[in-house]
C-alpha cells in the first residue's frame, strides 16, 4: 500500500539547478531598509515588480531563469522584486529625473545592466518621500473611523452594564432577557456549557464541534504557508523546496477541506427544521425568521472584522511591505457595502478584502437556496432523497459543463507560487468556480441528503451498528480521504482541457460523499478513535468561536509578517513557531468577541422571537 502512495507522489519537476547554477540567478526579493532611508532629508523609497529580459540573445543564465521558472512549484525568476532606497543607491538621478517612479525604474535598471540584464517595470506598488513617511505617523480621523470606533466603544459599554445587572440582580423569571443577553457571564457560561445530557439527538451531534476545530486547525495551517508567498522572502529556493515535497500534495489537493463546513451548514439546518417540524408545522411564513437569523449568526462578527480591516488596521504599523495590509484595508472600504450582502465574491472579486471572507458570502448564499429547499421538501419527504441525488447530479454535470466551456481547471493545477504571490487575483477558475456558490452547491445539496436520510432512518428506528457493512465503511473515510487527496499526483501534471474538467465535476462531489459517510457514522454514534477524538469536551467551547477564529486568524498572520523590515526567512522551525503563535492567539482573542459580540446577539434575537 505505501509504495503505490508513494508512486502516486512522485511529481514531474522542470529544470533542477546545482547550488552554484542558482548562486548565478539574480536574487527575486529585496528590501532596502525602509526606516533609515526615510528618516534622512530627502529620502525616496520605492517597491516594485520588474519583468527581466536578456540583453544578448544567447544569455546563458536567463535560459536556466525560463527554464527554472517552469516548475509551478517554482517562482518566476524572470521576474524580480525590489524595495529600494532610491535616494541612497541613485543619488545622481535627483537631478536628471524629478518623476519618482522614473527615478526608481532607472536605478533598477541600472542594477539590470550590471547583470547583464534589462528591467522594465510591471508593477509600480508605492514610492515614498521622507515627508510622506512622516505626514503618515500623523492619524486624521474620518468618518468610518469615527463610526467604527464609536459602534465598539458601544458595544463595549452595553456588555459592561449589562454584566452589572446580571451580577446585581438575582436569578429569577422577572430578570430581562434582552439584558442579560449582553451579560458576559452568562455569555461565558453559554460559551462553556456542554449539552450531553440533554435531547440525545442533539447530544449525538457533539463530534462536529471538534471537526471544526480540527478543519479550523488545517485552514490556518495552509494560510500560513501562503503568506511566505504573498510577501518577501529571503530564502525561496527553501520554499520552492518544500513546495515540492511529496507529502505537500495534501496541501496543494487539499482545498476541497472546506467544502465539510459546507456540508455541515446545511446539513444542520435542515435537520434542525426538521425536528422543529415533530411540534410545528413547518411553512415558508418561517423564510424571513430562518434567514435574519442566519444574517444575526454571521453579520455582527463578520462586519466588525471588516470594519476593523477598512479603518484601523493599515495605521497600526508600517514597514516596506506594509503595502499589503493596505491594499487589503483599501479594497475593505471599498467593498464594505458587499460584504453587508454578502456578495463581496461576486462584485468585482480580484479587489480582495479578506480572501477567507469568500466562504462566508459562498455559505450564506447557499443557505438561501437550502433554507427555501428543506421547507420545500419537508412536504414531501418521502421523495427528497430522490429529488436531492438527482439535483447532487445534476449541479456536478453543469459545473464540469461550465469548467470545459470556461477552460476552469482545479485547484491542484493552480497551486503554484506565483498564484499563491497575487492570492489568485486574475484567475478565473479560482474566482468563478472555486470562490463561486455553484462550485459549492454539490456539497450543500448532499448535506441536505444526509439531513433528511438521518431524520428518516431515526424515525424508522434505525441502528447503524447493526449493518456491518456499514460500519466498515465508516471506519474507512479517513483513509479513503487521504487516500483520495493524494490521488491528484496522477493528474497533477494533466493538460486536457477534458480532464480538467471531469475533475472539477467530480472532485468536491466524490470529497463530499465520503465525508458524508464519516458524518453519518458520527450522528449515529458508532464508536471509533475519530468520534471519540472529536466528542472531547474540550473542543465544545473552541468549535463554538471557529467564525470569529475564521475572521481574526487572517488579520493576524498578515499583521505579523507584513510588518517585518526584511524579507521573510522561511524555515520548519520557523514556521512551526508562527502557526502556533497564530493559533493561539487567535482563539485568545476569539474569546472576547465570541462572548461580547457573537453570542449577545444570537441570544437578543432568540429573546425577541421567544
Amino acid at each position: 500500500m505505501w509504495l503505490v502512495l508513494c508512486l502516486l507522489l512522485v511529481l514531474v519537476s522542470g529544470k533542477e539547478l546545482t547550488d552554484e547554477e542558482y548562486s548565478r540567478l539574480p536574487r527575486l526579493f529585496h528590501l532596502d531598509d525602509y526606516e533609515a532611508c526615510l528618516a534622512r532629508r530627502g529620502g525616496l523609497y520605492c517597491l516594485g515588480t520588474f519583468r527581466l529580459a536578456p540583453q544578448t540573445k544567447d544569455d546563458e543564465v536567463y535560459r536556466m531563469m525560463v527554464e527554472y521558472s517552469k516548475t509551478p512549484q517554482h517562482f518566476n525568476r524572470t521576474r524580480v522584486h525590489r524595495g529600494y532606497c532610491v535616494s541612497a543607491r541613485c543619488p545622481e538621478s535627483e537631478r536628471s529625473e524629478r518623476n519618482e517612479s522614473s527615478r526608481f525604474e532607472r536605478c533598477v535598471e541600472r542594477w539590470a545592466q550590471s547583470q547583464g540584464l534589462r528591467a522594465a517595470p510591471q508593477v509600480i506598488e508605492y514610492c515614498r518621500t521622507t515627508e510622506q513617511a512622516r505626514a503618515r505617523k500623523t492619524t486624521e480621523l474620518d468618518t468610518p473611523m469615527i463610526i467604527f470606533t464609536a459602534v465598539v466603544f458601544s458595544l463595549l459599554f452595553i456588555n459592561v452594564v449589562c454584566t452589572a445587572y446580571d451580577v446585581m440582580t438575582p436569578d429569577s423569571k422577572k430578570k430581562k432577557k434582552l439584558l442579560v443577553a449582553w451579560s458576559m457571564r452568562s455569555n461565558w457560561r453559554r460559551l462553556t456549557a456542554h449539552y450531553e445530557d440533554g435531547d440525545p439527538r442533539l447530544a449525538a451531534l457533539t463530534p462536529l464541534q471538534g471537526l471544526r476545530v480540527f478543519i479550523m486547525l488545517l485552514v490556518i495551517c495552509l494560510h500560513s504557508g501562503l503568506f511566505y508567498n504573498m510577501l518577501y522572502t529571503h530564502n525561496t529556493r527553501s520554499f520552492e523546496y518544500m513546495m515540492k515535497l511529496p507529502i505537500m500534495i495534501l496541501a496543494r489537493n487539499g482545498t476541497s477541506l472546506v467544502q465539510v463546513f459546507v456540508l455541515m451548514s446545511s446539513f444542520l439546518l435542515a435537520y434542525n427544521l426538521l425536528l422543529h417540524s415533530k411540534t410545528h408545522p413547518l411553512g415558508f411564513h418561517m423564510i424571513p425568521k430562518i434567514w435574519l437569523n442566519r444574517i444575526i449568526r454571521l453579520s455582527p462578527l463578520h462586519l466588525m472584522t471588516v470594519g476593523f480591516a477598512a479603518t484601523w488596521w493599515p495605521v497600526l504599523n508600517d514597514g516596506p511591505m506594509w503595502y499589503v495590509v493596505e491594499s487589503s484595508a483599501g479594497a475593505c472600504r471599498r467593498k464594505f457595502w458587499t460584504h453587508v450582502f454578502y456578495v463581496n465574491n461576486l462584485v468585482n472579486p480580484d479587489d480582495q478584502c479578506l480572501l477567507q471572507t469568500w466562504f462566508l458570502a459562498v455559505d450564506m448564499q447557499l443557505f438561501l437556496v437550502t433554507s427555501v429547499l428543506t421547507l420545500l421538501l419537508a412536504r414531501w419527504r418521502d421523495r427528497a432523497l430522490r429529488v436531492l441525488a438527482v439535483m447532487v447530479v445534476a449541479s456536478s454535470i453543469v459545473n464540469g459543463l461550465l469548467a470545459y466551456y470556461f477552460e476552469w481547471t482545479p485547484m491542484l493545477y493552480l497551486m503554484t507560487a506565483e498564484h499563491y504571490r497575487t492570492r489568485y487575483r486574475g484567475v478565473p477558475s479560482f474566482k468563478w468556480f472555486y470562490a463561486s456558490p455553484w462550485g459549492s452547491l454539490p456539497a450543500s445539496l448532499i448535506g441536505l441528503f444526509l439531513a433528511f436520510l438521518h431524520f428518516d432512518l431515526q424515525e424508522k428506528g434505525f441502528k447503524a451498528e447493526n449493518h456491518k457493512w456499514l460500519v466498515r465503511f465508516y471506519h474507512c473515510t479517513i483513509p479513503l480521504v487521504f487516500c483520495f487527496v493524494i490521488s491528484g499526483a496522477f493528474i497533477e501534471h494533466g493538460t486536457t482541457r477534458l480532464l480538467g474538467a471531469l475533475y472539477v465535476a467530480l472532485e468536491r462531489p466524490i470529497y463530499s460523499i465520503i465525508c458524508t459517510v464519516c458524518l453519518f457514522g458520527m450522528v449515529n454514534n458508532v464508536d471509533n478513535i475519530a468520534r471519540r477524538f472529536y466528542a472531547w469536551r474540550g473542543f465544545h467551547a473552541l468549535g463554538r468561536m471557529t467564525l470569529a477564529a475564521l475572521m481574526l486568524h487572517w488579520l493576524l498572520e498578515l499583521s505579523l509578517h507584513a510588518a517585518s523590515p526584511l524579507p521573510l526567512a522561511h524555515s520548519y522551525y520557523g514556521f512551526t513557531y508562527d502557526y502556533v503563535a497564530t493559533v493561539t492567539l487567535t482563539y485568545l482573542l476569539s474569546v472576547p468577541f465570541a462572548v461580547m459580540v457573537e453570542i449577545p446577539f444570537q441570544k437578543m434575537f432568540a429573546a425577541i422571537f421567544a
